[in-house]
């Protein structure tokens, strides 16, 4: 049994899930949304539904915690920067030493931070979304308790 399962059974059952608001960047005038950038956040948001823990807010004021998509495409490390290119490269993997990512913002109460999924290994969007998911999770068990005290003040009136 993982440690994480026994864990929650010694507590009683698996926390209270933060609701987490998935949202693409509005296009400048004149631009349309950019596909990649749905698609990510599609990945993101099935992601999420595999985490007990989390769970889609239908909409930015509801939510506990948003995560804004930055961007999908192909990384490289070969300088130790992360350079994201447009997708798809001619040749993808480790011997062409990049790898499908995506980058993302996540925000929680006033703390925010950058966060990037990747998949060094083949084309796979979905385990990129399931590492931005797990980061969430990971960056706000300390916040918790918190992020759902301030859900209950928003949603409770005076």
């Amino acid at each position: 049994m993982p440690l994480f399962l026994l864990l929650l059974a010694l507590v009683g059952g698996p926390p209270e899930p933060l609701l987490v608001f998935v949202a693409v960047p509005e296009p400048k005038a004149g631009a349309t949304v950019d596909d990649e950038l749905v698609a990510a956040g599609r990945d993101i948001e099935r992601a999420i539904d595999k985490r007990p823990t989390l769970r889609r807010a239908a909409t930015r004021a509801e939510a506990d915690v948003v995560v804004t998509v930055l961007a999908r495409g192909v990384t490289t490390s070969e300088t130790g920067d992360y350079v994201f290119r447009s997708y798809p490269p001619p040749q993808v993997g480790p011997e062409a030493r990049t790898w499908p990512a995506i980058k993302a913002r996540v925000q929680a109460g006033r703390a925010s931070r950058i966060v990037i999924g990747e998949y060094a290994g083949r084309t796979d969007w979905q385990v990129c979304a399931e590492q931005i998911a797990k980061d969430i999770d990971g960056w706000t068990w300390g916040r918790r308790d918190r992020l759902i005290a301030a859900r209950t003040r928003r949603v409770t009136p005076p």
